[in-house]
């Protein structure tokens, strides 16, 4: 959805509805410039892809990330 989103410095995700989301693979790959990240509020409990989703991210430090079920991890880099 956001890949490759290099001069993005904020997202406000607080509204996002992902209840129906199966597949979130590289969703935010490469969003270096994201000062910060808060996924609190993401619903992931049909979602069943998530690779890559934080790849080329540097803000694993400031970010609030939602605790993830599962997936099924084909590697990052393939079938993205």
């Amino acid at each position: 959805m956001f890949f490759g989103c290099e001069s993005l410095t904020s997202l406000d995700l607080s509204s996002f509805d992902t209840s129906k989301v199966i597949d979130m693979r590289a969703m935010f790959m490469g969003c270096s410039d994201l000062a910060a990240l808060d996924l609190s509020s993401f619903n992931t409990s049909e979602v069943t892809k998530a690779s890559c989703m934080f790849f080329w991210l540097r803000i694993f430090d400031h970010a609030r990330f939602i605790k993830f079920q599962d997936f099924e991890d084909d590697g990052c880099g393939r079938n993205v």
